[in-house]
């Protein structure tokens, strides 16, 4: 927070003890050979600005904080970032252990400012590191990402210095300051903290992180999210090697077990317990003054929002029972202007990161309204809020991060403050209720028949549960189909929609319905998002007869290891790769990464069949060398041969392929005859048909002769690949049954099945916070441009699967023909048309031509309008 210019007996700051020159402003112009001006040195750099400067001395220990003086000449407001490097990237660890401050101290054009790094401001990656062993200081100033403006950074860069602070146990705020920021009397000690009670079923909404969520009783045994710790707690410990765990330990989330378990039992330990905790944490971390928390776990700006919004239970619930001391009560006011003043004076990240934090400032203001600020943070936080939501969330109701934990995490954060103006007779602005209707769409849409939801872009688990959010939304919006969500199909309305569409986001939900054993599949065509980017575009998340067969993998942690990487690349999805590369899309320009989707996503929806198709352009492919001619040669390579359609017994009572007899052809290509067109395309389309299965045609479109690769991640469990035909066959113990079909024409399919690889990485998915090894399946072949790949997803029982072969035609003219016959008579024809128009290549829909369903009892079409 800001210095607050309040009297030393009102609030108590840190005092320097010692200071010490670590780079002299012609040592910091020495490391760039730039010049030094005003006694400063002077950089002129375009887009980002990192200076890097190797300590001789690697013992910083002596040192609690580091400052910097920095004059800012650019067009507007830079971000000033310290990096410590603890140790280096080397060939055995690719990854630096490193401290970070996150990278959101303003520096704004016009006057000298100084700037403070406190220790407690560093996260960390490789795990925590004291300051006695540092490599490297890496100071980097960049713009905003959501700046368009001109990009030359010019800036004058003073001398960085150590100093050794003492710092107050905190609350900074004194008892005397409290009482003059404070207008009510003991008798605002007890209040009722409407909606916080414990009747209220946001009570029970999980917190938003996949580590353990222990019970009250372990808690009180010291047991906290899964580790064991010391008592008192310390606020800093790192036992996971992630400093995820440690911030999520000072979001104080696992103290809502406790708060929960008093208002169910009665148990006073539980009050006494949290009377300690929150006494022992606002002993332990004062309020960074001078600084907004950087990235440390303590008072990060997202951190302290999610803390202040967890105290509201302890306030609500465990406040008015005698065990809560009057004297935590007071320390907690004191912090609380200490959070809610924090909040007004920094903001986070430009996505979620702000509309967490406007709730959190304006609850404060809506719940504490006895502080002579109160007014102010609520109006601020609302406004906040307002304008935030206007621009995160896309017209269609998707959060603009396209993630559905991200998308649930803001949802659930307007969802409180609607709560709590409510209670207390306080107006919202309109539009707020629109959002918070179209987000609930969202979520709703995405519910898996057995109550979870996908993992697209960073969301964590691959099967996340939103049931207790979505259930609270319906409670409060009125809506039925969310409360039969929010309680399993126990209470309130099925909902009726089966197609689904969200044009910004490029999200197509096609599914036969919400029962138990529906068929439900994903289609993600969107814009990468603002944040937490996952190369994942054109990418599937299958459901067959209830359960989960196709999945989008999530991802457990975002320290940079092997995993992390794996799961955010396009190869850990079920997508095409050409020259195994994918979309590049976490590079991409703030503006692009957040464009609408509506020009290279197109849908339609008739009595049978539905269609959703999108395009996106791979960069152009690397350019032929020795080392690619070999970099599949351990891909075991069948070659499928001709099936015929007679009834067979047992395992393989499934459907059949037929497909023209070929000769079998490399399907991986020197470099030298790989193609280097400027750009490719590629096109996915997806038909549902009857409700029952899909249709999956990919179209890769350019030049030249090139490696494509399709990706299918499975779900943990049997899967098995027959050796003739290439089918993919997945089973389980009640005879549910689904088969994913290749049809690949000309080309010449590889197939390769891993399951936990970890050199190269493959076949992992994400469950609760855990690296699950699953299925992963690649195809690839060699083909000469345009190629297309057919592929039908199935869903069956035993038994039904006995009489259904699937053949594919390609027609003279361009056309594909996929037919799909069954037992019963019946057959459907699913066609795919061409179209020559040169917007293809560049990712037009309407240029990918139309498509057609037949069926033997009649005939329907659906086409995509140019």
């Amino acid at each position: 927070m800001h210095d607050p210019q309040l009297s030393s007996g009102h609030f108590i700051l840190d005092r320097v003890v010692e200071r010490e020159c670590l780079f002299s402003s012609r040592d910091v112009a020495a490391s760039a050979a730039v010049s030094v001006e005003d006694d400063m040195a002077r950089f002129t750099r375009h887009g980002c600005l990192d200076v890097v400067l190797p300590l001789s001395d690697s013992d910083l220990s002596r040192f609690n904080c580091l400052s910097v003086t920095i004059l800012n000449r650019s067009a507007a407001a830079l971000l000033a970032a310290i990096k410590l490097v603890h140790e280096p990237a080397t060939d055995k660890r690719p990854n630096p252990v490193i401290s970070f401050t996150g990278g959101r101290e303003p520096v704004p054009p016009g006057s000298p400012l100084r700037l403070t790094f406190p220790a407690t401001a560093f996260g960390w990656y490789g795990g925590k590191r004291s300051w006695s062993c540092v490599h490297s200081i890496e100071l980097s100033l960049v713009f905003e990402k959501t700046y368009d403006g001109p990009k030359g950074i010019e800036v004058l860069i003073g001398p960085i210095e150590g100093e050794r602070r003492e710092q107050p146990s905190g609350p900074r705020l004194t008892p005397q300051g409290l009482a003059n920021v404070f207008e009510g009397d003991d008798a605002v000690l007890h209040p009722l903290f409407l909606p916080y009670t414990p009747d209220n079923s946001a009570l029970r909404i999980p917190p938003p992180h996949s580590f353990p969520q222990d019970i009250a009783h372990d808690i009180l045994c010291g047991r906290i999210m899964g580790q064991r710790l010391p008592q008192p707690v310390p606020w800093d410990v790192d036992p996971t090697g992630a400093h995820e765990w440690t911030h999520f330990l000072n979001r104080h989330h696992f103290i809502r077990e406790l708060v929960e378990a008093s208002a169910a039992t009665g148990d006073e330990r539980c009050v006494r317990a949290v009377d300690e905790l929150i006494t022992h944490w606002i002993h332990t971390n004062p309020v960074p003054v001078g600084s907004n928390g950087g990235a440390g776990p303590s008072w990060e700006t997202l951190t302290a929002a999610w803390r202040l919004r967890e105290w509201l239970w302890v306030v609500g619930i465990c406040w008015p029972r005698r065990a809560f001391r009057p004297e935590t009560k007071a320390a907690m006011l004191c912090s609380v202007w200490e959070h809610a003043r924090s909040l007004m004076d920094h903001q986070g990240h430009p996505t979620n990161w702000i509309i967490v934090e406007s709730a959190a400032l304006a609850l404060a203001g809506i719940c504490f309204p006895w502080f002579r600020e109160a007014s102010s943070w609520r109006q601020e936080g609302l406004d906040r809020l307002a304008r935030e939501c206007s621009r995160q969330f896309f017209s269609d109701g998707v959060h603009f991060e396209i993630s559905p934990l991200y998308h649930a995490i803001c949802v659930g954060a307007l969802l409180e403050v609607w709560e709590a103006a409510n209670a207390r007779g306080i107006a919202l602005p309109a539009h707020l209720h629109g959002c918070l209707d179209r987000g609930m769409d969202y979520l709703a849409a995405l519910c898996r028949p057995d109550f979870t939801w996908p993992s697209l872009n960073d969301s964590g688990s691959a099967q996340n549960d939103f049931t207790a959010l979505t259930g609270k939304a319906g409670e409060l919006l009125g809506r039925e189909d969310l409360i039969w969500i929010g309680s399993r199909g126990r209470r309130g309305s099925c909902p009726s929609a089966r197609f689904a569409v969200f044009e910004d986001a490029g999200i197509a939900v096609l599914r036969s319905g919400y029962d138990t054993d529906a068929n439900m599949l994903v289609f993600r065509s969107g814009p990468a998002g603002a944040g937490h980017v996952h190369g994942d575009v054109l990418s599937l998340d299958v459901t067959a007869l209830g359960v989960p067969r196709i999945l989008d993998p999530g991802v457990s942690t975002y320290a940079p290891d092997l995993l992390t990487d794996h799961y955010r690349s396009p190869e850990a999805h079920s997508m095409l790769l050409v020259d195994g590369r994918g979309p590049a899309r976490a590079s991409l320009p703030f503006r692009d990464r957040v464009k609408p989707a509506r020009e290279h996503f197109s849908w339609e929806s008739r009595r049978s069949i539905e269609i959703a198709s999108g395009v996106q352009t791979v960069l152009a492919p690397r350019p032929g060398n020795a080392g690619d001619a070999t970099r599949f040669d351990v891909v075991q390579a069948f070659q499928p041969a001709i099936r015929s359609s007679e009834k067979t017994a047992g395992w393989k009572a499934r459907p059949t392929l037929e497909i023209q007899d070929r000769p079998l052809t490399s399907q991986v290509l020197p470099s030298s005859e790989r193609g280097c067109a400027d750009a490719i395309s590629v096109a996915r389309t997806v038909v549902f048909v009857d409700g029952r299965y899909w249709v999956v045609r990919d179209l890769v479109l350019g030049d030249g002769t090139h490696e494509v690769t399709c990706c299918w991640q499975f779900a943990p469990g049997r899967v098995e690949i027959d050796v003739e035909t290439l089918v993919v066959m997945c089973a389980d113990f009640r005879g549910s049954r689904f088969d994913l079909i290749p049809l690949a024409g000309p080309s010449v399919l590889g197939a390769e099945l891993a399951a936990g690889m970890l050199s190269p990485p493959r076949g992992w998915v994400s469950l609760a916070g855990t690296d699950v090894p699953a299925p992963g399946l690649r195809f690839t072949t060699g083909a000469a441009l345009p190629c297309c790949l057919i592929w039908v997803l199935l869903p069956y029982y035993s038994g039904e699967g006995s009489g259904i072969s699937a053949r594919r035609t390609d027609a003279a003219d361009g056309r594909v023909i996929v037919e799909i016959s069954f037992e019963i008579c019946r057959a459907d024809l699913i066609i795919f048309e061409p179209s020559d128009g040169p917007d293809a290549i560049s990712g037009a829909v309407g240029a990918l031509g139309e498509v057609f369903y037949e069926r033997s009892i009649g005939q329907e079409r659906a086409g995509f309008a140019d």
